[in-house]
Parts: structure tokens; C-alpha cells; sequence
């Protein structure tokens, strides 16, 4: 059994930050409600719900840049090869 802190939106959904679990199959779980969100909160955790999902996103394409990767390089090099 594992306990979580998460947000139920008042719509149905329930937004647990994703960092915070690391069960990738369904569970059965049972949601208290424990005392209601201020709005600060609850914008709050949907915005970190939407950082983590598009961080989880990311890193499922597994690329990686090299240690030394120079940004600044790269975007010159690429300028000056398309003319501009």
C-alpha cells in the first residue's frame, strides 16, 4: 500500500504528481478526501501535472546531448549554412 497526496478536480479526475509513484500497471487504490484545495493549489498542481507529463514525454525519446554540446555553436554553424 502506498499513500500519495494528489487533487481531485471536482470533475472526476484525481492529478497525482508522477514523480511521486512509480507503478506503471492499474492499481486499485482508495481516495480520501481529506480537506479542499484554495485555488492556488489546485493551479498549481495541474501545472506541475502538465510539466511532469511533458517531462515524461521527453524522455521518451531518449535522446541525450553530449557533456560538451555547445548550443551557441550549433545555432551559428546552422545560420551560417542556411544563408543567413
Amino acid at each position: 500500500m502506498y499513500a500519495v497526496n494528489a487533487l481531485y478536480d471536482g470533475a472526476g479526475n484525481v492529478k497525482i504528481d508522477p514523480a511521486a509513484v512509480s507503478i506503471n500497471t492499474p492499481y486499485k487504490v482508495i481516495v480520501t478526501f481529506v480537506e479542499p484545495a484554495q485555488e492556488d493549489e489546485t493551479k498549481a498542481a495541474l501545472g506541475i501535472a502538465k510539466k511532469m507529463a511533458a517531462l515524461a514525454e521527453l524522455e521518451k525519446m531518449g535522446k541525450r546531448l553530449p557533456a560538451d554540446f555547445d548550443y551557441k555553436k550549433e545555432r551559428d554553424m546552422y545560420y551560417q549554412s542556411a544563408g543567413g
